[in-house]
């Protein structure tokens, strides 16, 4: 889907070009003198047509990479022009256009990323062969263009997912907006097997599915901080280089840890993972049959993250099995010995701990039995009074009428009584009669009951 410039037959093409009007601007100058006024002519086109092709040669070769010859250093092991820019040795061994620049600097520092990686699944990489294999997948979703450059709307009009063979890498199906949308939100595993792989076009940090690409999005990553050369990819008018975008379509198969393109010698954990192409099938379930079989078990440092940690290393930074095996039985021999020791001394803590309770329930059972004794301090026996007379006696100071017993008792007596006893005596003798009849009846009728009960 990309025109592109596959061979070094365009440098020749324009060489030839200028070697050609050169020859003839000689010829003309030959001509008779009686045509002065024509040659002029004839020279001066021929002269402005030299000026014109040695100003397309110039604008062609600085679109193109450097030849190898014209390399001043070398980064990975391939030469780097002026500008920084990997020479045609570089693209030669990455089988890719010779349009396509890549700043070396940037590759360096995803080697150099790649380097310091905790959990890495290859422990060299050959970032030619890689770029190679990114370019075998670019290059099918890529749009078409005559430029070196693809403008934001080119790129925003690539496929936002695809799914690829990991082993030809063909792409083998591809999702627009809505559909990476609805197959990521489904979690849909169909394609997520052994053979195929889903991917991002350009995942960045806004979302997950988002094709609104700029150009610093399209270079975005919170996995890989490291710069791969983005400002020297961008272009003024925000359109990007053809070997930026290639670079920063890499830069997101190692963010989405997509290590089916990487190139290299593989880790222990790449092995296991499948990434080496060199291992069938039963020697990557052997090796993972040894680890299985092996467990490391005790922590060794006594520190189990740090162990942790050194499992992780150990399988990221050995790529020979062999080597492998030998330091993970070491490794395990340490794990066990920490094992047996710890095993000791949950053992005599156990023992520590019988004992004492042991101890604890012999004492228990030797011990007599003291019940708690007390003294009050107030040494008056308490006598109970009678409430009825105690009543009786306040009713006799405060109170003279059968309404205020009601009141303070809830209980009706018979005012007959009390009613005749004013009329025909009203001295106080009869007064105290009456009262007195008054507390007989109210204490007849809360000796045995309470007191509230209406009678």
């Amino acid at each position: 889907m990309i025109n592109n410039i596959n061979s070094y037959s365009n440098y020749n093409h324009y060489t030839n070009t200028l070697n050609s009007n050169k020859k003839n601007s000689k010829t003309n100058n030959s001509v008779d003198n009686n045509n002065n006024k024509e040659i002029n002519n004839n020279t001066n086109l021929n002269n402005n047509n030299n000026i014109s092709n040695n100003t397309s040669l110039k604008q062609t070769n600085s679109n193109l990479v450097s030849d190898k010859s014209k390399a001043v250093n070398k980064i990975l092991g391939y030469g780097v022009d002026e500008d920084g820019f990997f020479t045609s040795d570089f693209n030669e061994a990455a089988g890719i256009p010779k349009d396509y620049k890549i700043y070396a600097k940037g590759v360096q520092n995803l080697a150099d990323w790649n380097a310091i990686s905790t959990a890495s699944t290859h422990t060299k990489i050959d970032f030619a062969k890689t770029i190679g294999n990114a370019y075998k997948l670019f290059s099918q979703i890529a749009p078409d263009t005559n430029s070196n450059s693809f403008t934001l709307e080119q790129l925003q009009s690539m496929p936002v997912a695809f799914v690829y063979d990991v082993d030809t890498f063909e792409i083998t199906k591809t999702f627009n907006q809505d559909e990476a949308k609805d197959y990521y939100n489904k979690l849909n595993n169909i394609y997520t097997d052994t053979i195929h792989r889903v991917t991002q076009t350009y995942p960045n940090n806004d979302n997950l599915v988002n094709p609104k690409i700029n150009s610093n999005s399209i270079f975005a990553s919170s996995a890989i901080t490291t710069d791969i050369g983005q400002n020297v990819y961008t272009n003024n008018d925000g359109s990007i280089t053809k070997g930026g975008a290639l670079m920063a379509f890499l830069n997101a198969r190692f963010r989405m840890s997509d290590n089916s393109i990487i190139e290299g010698e593989t880790s222990i954990l790449g092995k296991i993972l499948g990434f080496d192409k060199t291992m069938n099938a039963n020697e990557i379930q052997s090796l993972k049959d040894f680890i299985q079989q092996n467990p490391i078990t005790y922590s060794i440092t006594g520190d189990i993250g740090v162990d942790f940690a050194n499992m992780i290393k150990l399988r990221s930074n050995i790529s020979d099995i062999e080597e492998f095996k030998k330091q993970w039985l070491e490794m395990k021999a340490k794990s066990d010995a920490m094992g047996e020791k710890y095993k000791a001394q949950i053992a005599q803590q156990n023992n520590s701990n019988l004992t004492q309770q042991t101890s604890e329930t012999n004492q228990t059972k030797t011990k007599p039995f003291k019940p708690i004794q007390a003294e009050s301090k107030n040494k008056e026996t308490y006598k109970a009074k009678d409430t009825n007379e105690l009543i009786k006696k306040l009713l006799e100071n405060k109170f003279d009428l059968a309404k205020e017993l009601e009141i303070l008792f809830n209980v009706k007596i018979d005012n007959d009584n009390t009613n005749n006893n004013s009329n025909t005596n009203n001295n106080n003798s009869n007064d105290n009669n009456s009262n007195s009849n008054h507390l007989s009846k109210l204490s007849s009728r809360t000796k045995h009951r309470r007191v509230n009960i209406k009678v």
